[in-house]
């Protein structure tokens, strides 16, 4: 197994820990807003790093760290993964996963094989196929993001959803119809959009939304879901 990028310290990607966050090449989705396009295909510009060079960094930064966070593209891709995260739980380690929901099986997996501590996914439109697939770049099974929602809210995992305001895609009403499905949830984050550097050139110049609109869309969220984040 190798990661494509490493940050030794962040203090926002699981927050209020202290994590190494883990990068992980190849995706199964193509969002044209996506903010890490260097990392939707299993080949980059940049060399990836051993498997074996990252554990020997936590390690020795292990009383550093509170955990690690792993995230790409989409890790649960990786056909190393989980001898990874036996490692992780081995050295007590703990472990927050991101990933787009997209392979349900993989998530109950790693959850009941008490491999991961956390899961962040990503729920990118309202829950139906044509717009989930206009959201995510591709055809999409709506039933697959579906059960992974449901296998979160089972609680045998801390978890939360995670859902990006994209202008010209995502507003306070989509959130609405998402907040909806998701009602009675742990915990939902509204996440800016950036510009820059986008999968879709197009989006790369898109303003994001002003503040107010972020927060009308976070009171609109309350009404479904006790805690509610905007990052």
């Amino acid at each position: 197994m190798f990661f494509a990028g490493i940050q030794k310290t962040s203090l926002i990607d699981w927050p209020p820990n202290t994590v190494t966050t883990l990068f992980t090449r190849g995706c199964n989705l193509r969002c044209p807003w996506c903010q890490n396009p260097d990392l939707i295909t299993k080949t980059g510009s940049t060399a990836d790093l051993p498997v074996e060079e990252i554990e020997s960094f936590l390690e020795k930064n292990r009383k550093w760290i509170d955990g690690v966070c792993l995230t790409g593209g989409e890790p649960l891709l990786q056909p190393g993964l989980e001898d990874f995260l036996l490692k992780m739980k081995e050295k007590d380690i703990p472990v927050k996963l991101d990933t787009n929901g997209y392979m349900p099986l993989k998530v109950k997996e790693a959850i009941e094989k008490n491999l991961v501590n956390y899961v962040a996914m990503d729920v990118k439109a309202p829950l139906s196929a044509r717009e989930y697939s206009i959201a995510s770049g591709v055809s999409i099974d709506i039933k697959k993001i579906i059960h992974s929602i449901h296998i979160l809210r089972e609680g045998r995992v801390s978890y939360e959803f995670r859902t990006t305001l994209v202008p010209g895609l995502i507003d306070e009403k989509e959130v609405e119809r998402i907040a909806g499905f998701l009602k009675g949830s742990a915990r939902y984050v509204l996440q800016s959009f950036r510009g820059g550097k986008t999968l879709d050139s197009g989006y790369s110049g898109i303003r994001p939304y002003e503040k107010e609109k972020l927060l009308k869309a976070e009171n609109i969220a309350r009404r479904y879901i006790r805690q509610v984040e905007v990052r």
